[in-house]
């Protein structure tokens, strides 16, 4: 995800011996935001089915 930010960052520095895909870059960055919700989700989901087995179990 740095790496993708730091493209996107660098765009206007333009070097004509290393083009910049900013298309790229941004899809992946995009990939890499809508992996970092689902994997909150899992977590919440997670948490909260600990919780009710704690609830439960009391």
């Amino acid at each position: 995800m740095r790496r993708v930010a730091s493209e996107i960052a660098s765009a206007q520095q333009t070097n004509p011996a290393k083009p910049t895909d900013l298309s790229r870059a941004m899809v992946e960055l995009k990939q890499h935001a809508n992996q970092t919700k689902a994997q909150v989700k899992t977590l919440k989901t997670a948490n909260d089915m600990l919780g009710t087995l704690f609830d439960e179990r009391v």
